[in-house]
């Protein structure tokens, strides 16, 4: 856990995982916007989201954030599609593209292998740059 400033109303709140962006209260309202949306859509299929921040009166951030969640498709919308986080190219789904996944991939594999052993004499002698020292005036 750790402690973070909401995305939407930016007051502080204590994080329970990775992907909780929102405080708890901001969540309710959101699931609200959420429910909101989807019946908008029922009644009127094919709204896009100018329609959807005009008749339901919710801002064009949130709509964004329901799309960037993968919870709301909006056809027509001038809002950004979704965007990679690592190098900003439009992708289908998800928050990265394959390729910056892969990157990622391989840089969290590099740092998991063990360390070439090192020399035994490299770690009796300390280095002389190494460690605490008492300056002389």
């Amino acid at each position: 856990m750790e402690l973070r400033s909401c995305e939407r109303c930016n007051k502080a709140y204590m994080r329970h995982s990775a992907s909780q962006e929102l405080c708890p209260n901001c969540i309710k309202l959101e699931e609200s916007d959420f429910e909101r949306v989807r019946e908008y859509l029922k009644e009127h299929p094919g709204a896009n989201a100018e329609e959807l921040v005009d008749k339901l009166e919710i801002p064009h951030p949130i709509i964004h954030r329901l799309m960037q969640s993968g919870r709301l498709s909006v056809q027509g919308s001038n809002l950004p599609d979704r965007v990679c986080r690592q190098c900003g190219k439009n992708i289908p789904r998800g928050t990265m593209c394959e390729q910056c996944s892969h990157a990622l991939l391989r840089e969290i594999q590099s740092v998991q292998r063990p360390a070439p052993e090192q020399d035994a004499a490299s770690l009796k002698k300390p280095s002389k740059a190494t460690g605490f020292h008492i300056k002389k005036k």
